[in-house]
């Protein structure tokens, strides 16, 4: 047990391992405080903290899950044959799974600032159907292996979400 950040702050964001509800409190609060800043590779976190997991862990990954999965898949399965627990929250904006409305739409991606205008009325329904296709894909993946899973959307707040959201995949509190 213990809370790290992202592999740009590893180091910073560990808070050490501890028990009871006041360490839960602790940790969604130290969770609710992240804010998106640059680019994560899921991968490469997942990797830096193997050399903390002394003992049986319950990682929990909160991300939007939009990168390459096949690898992120591989190390959570390497987490399961070492008998780790696993719960996956995927936090996507609603805005996501339908596009807004009207002629034109900028993408503009949180992490790189990179920019792509679209025609929304013309790819919107190939989109939903590819996003769909993409996200279910990734949540049959993650249960078939038995990890816990929750998607949230953005709006609602995560010091809420979250909890739910581990109960929702399947975690206990004890």
């Amino acid at each position: 047990r213990g809370l790290v950040g992202s592999e740009m702050c590893i180091r910073d964001s560990f808070i050490p391992d501890a028990r009871g509800s006041k360490y839960l409190t602790k940790i969604l609060s130290e969770i609710a405080k992240v804010e998106s800043s640059g680019k994560t590779k899921i991968f490469n976190s997942l990797n830096d903290i193997g050399p903390f997991l002394k003992r049986r862990t319950l990682i929990i990954l909160i991300s939007d899950l939009l990168s390459d999965f096949l690898p992120v898949s591989k190390v959570i399965r390497s987490f399961l044959k070492q008998k780790h627990r696993f719960v996956v929250l995927q936090v996507l904006s609603s805005l996501e799974f339908s596009l807004p409305q009207g002629e034109a739409f900028v993408f503009v991606d949180m992490e790189t600032q990179e920019r792509v205008r679209i025609d929304v009325e013309k790819v919107r329904t190939y989109y939903k159907k590819e996003f769909e296709k993409f996200n279910h894909g990734i949540e049959g993946n993650l249960k078939s292996s038995g990890v816990g899973f929750f998607r949230f959307n953005t709006h609602k707040p995560m010091i809420r979400e979250i909890p739910l959201g581990l109960i929702k995949a399947g975690f206990t509190f004890r």
